[in-house]
């Protein structure tokens, strides 16, 4: 049997059978997600989770990767953030929406502020909910279910906009970036929100960054990913490169799976990575957005 079954990569997306298949836009975007085997050992959840938005007029992708332990009170345990980054993936599906339709892609800092105010109004109607009047407690569920790193991509026809929290990958076209920003959580400001006795003299002003924005005519794709991918990227950057340049012709959702584990789980080197050391360790998962590749008219 080969030996990449054992990490076959899937589609699970928090919001995609809700949204149309195909755009109006010259892009192509898809994505899989794949549990880390050190976590199902451990009877660990994919704390990973991903979103896609097909528009008639924007199209976008969201990779929210859960913090496995964020407090000493957990140390003992593993936190339940899937919980957390599923909900801010469907969060951020309707703020992204909102977002766009009062500001669209012209302003990228001014979208992104108004994206990172509802994700956390709402995040805050949440612990209103769950929560009572104790502070310690409040905070423990914050960090218990809540903390999770975000990466988003937004395009229209006039613009790309990336922007991002915390650990990740991220890559432009060949220049594929690790983003090592341990400990930044967008979520860590309803600390100050929600506890604000318990954090009164704790700075805290974590915020969404901006990682490119630009014309869609300077880019051929965009590639957002959580840190499980990190050993693909050091160790395997070319064949990732290969799939990511792989020319695509159909426009909105479309299936990688079987490009994917072609370029990517059955080469031989990365295989034999997943047979001899029980990889991928972490959690992995990633969204790809494409500029197809316009089909010549036959006259």
């Amino acid at each position: 049997m080969d030996s990449w079954i054992n990490t076959p990569f899937e589609f699970h997306f928090v919001n995609l059978k809700r949204q149309r298949s195909q755009a109006n836009l010259p892009f192509a975007i898809s994505g899989l997600t794949q549990q880390g085997v050190e976590h199902n050992l451990e009877n660990q959840n994919n704390q990973d989770a991903t979103g896609i938005i097909v528009e008639e007029n924007f199209i976008a992708g969201i990779v929210c990767d859960g913090c496995s332990g964020t407090n000493n009170a957990l140390q003992d345990s593993i936190s339940n953030n899937e919980v957390g980054a599923k909900i801010i993936v469907r969060i951020l599906t309707k703020a992204i929406k909102k977002a766009y339709t009062e500001k669209t892609l012209s302003n990228g800092v001014a979208f992104i502020e108004t994206v990172q105010l509802q994700l956390l109004s709402e995040l805050k109607n949440i612990i209103d909910i769950v929560c009572d009047d104790n502070e310690a407690d409040t905070e423990l569920f914050i960090h218990d279910f809540l903390m999770t790193t975000i990466y988003c991509v937004v395009a229209d026809e006039e613009k790309f906009l990336v922007f991002y929290c915390g650990d990740g990958v991220v890559g432009i076209d060949e220049a594929i970036e690790i983003k090592n920003e341990s400990g930044k959580y967008l979520s860590s400001n309803l600390f100050k929100i929600c506890c604000p006795t318990r954090f009164e003299k704790v700075e805290i002003n974590e915020g969404f960054k901006i990682h490119y924005e630009g014309k869609p005519s300077e880019v051929k794709s965009i590639f957002i990913a959580s840190d499980g991918f990190n050993e693909i990227v050091s160790g395997f950057k070319s064949q990732l490169l290969n799939f990511i340049n792989t020319e695509r012709t159909k426009n909105g959702f479309f299936n990688i799976k079987p490009d994917f584990r072609g370029k990517i789980l059955r080469d031989e080197g990365i295989s034999n990575e997943i047979a001899l050391k029980n990889w991928l360790k972490d959690d992995a998962s990633f969204v790809l957005l494409k500029k197809i590749k316009q089909q010549e008219n036959i006259s």
